[in-house]
């Protein structure tokens, strides 16, 4: 046995159980070493056999049925390995990048972490004496030195979000969603998805396996803070974040740019795959709480499928039109963050994807104001985009975003005001859109009428923006004001 402070190694992977003790784990940590968890570094052994248990299940139902003999089934067991070996992998090599996410997000994130502790501690889930987390005190501390949650903590937190997230889904409805059906597909190997689909479907375990699923991929993608945050922002239920992180997924399309991302490892810098990554979160994040905030709940009144079918289309349609559609100071921001990434090594098409994200998450509000007015997505958009810039409205929302978090309060605080922004946003899209006089003119003709009919009131508010940009860190009360003025344009 050594002590923590003794070891003159970078990195300990622990191959079985208790190898370190978690306050040896935290003492080498916050020494500079990297570590995990035992359960992390071997969650392969307690994955795969899920996997082996699922399977045989079905198996047994296909032999029950006559669809195979025995030695057939042995001989298709024996044949899965390797893809039950992929399978596990990529589960474990999510969850180490998740932890990487998260440190990476620290101590900036610190606050939410500290509150998704407390809120598993109130729920009765979590004791963080036995898990050796610091007290409320400790962890301001830490925050005050600038100092973060070590890589072990967050595994304990990781993992306690994830057992929370699948009981409340086990607990709801939203497992019953047909849109939901086909995460199962995806826990079996293809061979066994394409060959036995019913039975794939009637799985004994089903619900489980798809809240499991579920689970792992929105903690997995979103960290474990998540669905705790917006769950005391919203109101909203586990089931209505879990429809609305599934709807936002599949509009913006992120599995397939996360994909791309990851297929960088070794080629492209760590670091710059990481921002990629936040940066896709950060969409799904904006878009997800959009769609829980803006519609009144629309995400739990609405199937998933409705909500995808409606968004996803002109999402798609968006991302080809999207340099037309903004402004130029926002289209130059955009060019210039592709160029950026593609001078660290990122293919073009990739780079151009990911520096779309910030103004695609806007689709859905853009889409609904669109179908209302029975006007083209490309000149909604456009409209909306460059009325964005007129008023500075995108340096207000950046100042609300850097908002000091001095606790929960300031946190509602300031997601209501991002909220009323983009409420905001929306209507006055909408009334210079409806304006008499120019309803076919050019998006920037447009703007320009009503920006004149609004001459008073505009001029208030460049006014009133410039001073709090001359001011060293524009406050809530100060950005509060701005904002609801916002509403006196007509």
């Amino acid at each position: 046995r050594v002590d923590a402070g003794q070891l003159r190694c970078k990195v300990v992977g622990e191959g079985g159980n208790l190898g370190m003790t978690q306050l040896a784990r935290i003492e080498f940590c916050r020494r500079g070493g990297l570590c995990y968890t035992d359960a992390i570094d071997n969650s392969a052994g307690v994955d795969t056999s899920d996997h082996e248990v699922n399977i045989k299940i079905l198996l047994n139902a296909a032999m029950r049925g006559k669809q195979l003999s025995p030695a057939q089934r042995n001989r298709l067991l024996a044949g899965m390995q390797a893809e039950v070996g992929e399978m596990v992998l990529a589960n474990n090599y999510q969850q180490a990048q998740t932890l990487s996410l998260e440190a990476a997000r620290s101590p900036e994130s610190m606050p939410q972490q500290s509150r998704a502790i407390a809120a598993l501690e109130a729920k009765g889930q979590l004791d963080r004496a036995i898990e050796f987390l610091p007290d409320p005190a400790a962890l301001d501390e830490r925050h005050e030195a600038g100092q973060c949650l070590t890589r072990p903590e967050l595994a304990i937190l990781l993992s306690y979000s994830k057992m929370d997230l699948c009981r409340q889904l086990l607990d709801s409805d939203a497992l019953d969603d047909g849109y939901l059906a086909a995460e199962i597909d995806r826990y079996f190997p293809p061979r066994l998805a394409k060959r036995f689909p019913r039975l794939v479907r009637a799985h004994r375990l089903k619900r489980e396996i798809i809240a499991t699923q579920i689970t792992n991929d929105l903690v997995g993608v979103m960290g474990p803070t998540f669905h705790l945050r917006l769950a005391a922002l919203t109101g909203a239920t586990a089931a209505d974040i879990t429809r609305a992180y599934i709807a936002a997924r599949d509009i913006l399309d992120t599995p397939k740019l996360r994909a791309a991302i990851e297929a960088l490892d070794n080629k492209a810098d760590a670091q710059v795959q990481m921002d990629m990554l936040e940066a896709s979160a950060a969409a799904m994040s904006v878009c997800a709480a959009g769609l829980l905030r803006d519609r009144a709940g629309a995400a739990g009144q609405l199937s998933i499928r409705r909500l995808v079918s409606a968004f996803r289309p002109p999402c798609g349609q968006l991302k080809a039109r999207l340099p037309k559609a903004l402004g130029p100071g926002a289209r130059a921001q955009m060019q210039n963050r592709a160029a950026g990434l593609t001078a660290k090594r990122v293919p073009a098409a990739l780079a151009a994807q990911v520096a779309q994200l910030p103004w695609l998450s806007y689709v859905a509000d853009i889409a609904a104001l669109a179908a209302r007015g029975k006007r083209s997505l490309d000149h909604t958009a456009a409209v909306y985009f460059r009325l964005r810039e007129a008023l500075g409205l995108d340096w207000i929302e950046q100042a609300i975003d850097q908002l000091a978090d001095g606790g929960n309060w300031h946190e509602r605080a300031r997601f209501t005001l991002a909220g009323d922004l983009r409420a905001s946003h929306t209507a006055l899209a909408a009334r210079a859109l409806a304006a008499p006089g120019h309803p076919r003119a050019a998006p920037d003709a447009l703007i320009t009428g009503w920006l004149e009919a609004n001459r008073e009131a505009v001029t208030a508010i460049e006014q009133m923006t410039a001073a709090l940009k001359a001011e060293h860190a524009p406050d809530f009360a100060m950005l509060s004001v701005l904002v609801a003025e916002l509403p006196r344009l007509h």
